[in-house]
């Protein structure tokens, strides 16, 4: 998808990563591995062994999308995967059922 998006010259690529676990750590190094690809593949210079240099301006958002119903799980989801990634924002999802999205305020003061 990334090869094709450069070739096409899209304007936005969503890499949907759904369903990772945070006390994975298997998953979370996936994770990683594909953010330093997107930086690698989406390098602008190059060194003096014309190695691409890794562009750190991408991804531009990194978000991680929080279940209101998780509680402190999302919380510490947020801070495992803000220490690995870096996140720059978060989506709160089933605010229709009894949760009133309490994670969100913890999430936002760590």
């Amino acid at each position: 998808a990334l090869d094709k998006a450069i070739r096409e010259e899209y304007d936005v690529l969503l890499v949907d990563t759904s369903g990772r676990l945070s006390n994975n750590d298997a998953l979370t190094a996936e994770l990683v591995k594909m953010k330093r690809v997107i930086q690698k593949r989406m390098s602008t210079k190059f060194d003096d062994k014309v190695k691409p240099v890794p562009n750190f301006n991408v991804p531009h958002e990194t978000l991680l999308v929080i279940d209101a119903a998780q509680g402190r799980m999302a919380l510490d989801s947020a801070k495992q995967w803000d220490k690995e990634l870096g996140l720059t924002g978060l989506i709160l999802t089933k605010l229709d059922g009894s949760a009133k999205g309490g994670s969100v305020v913890a999430v936002s003061r760590e």
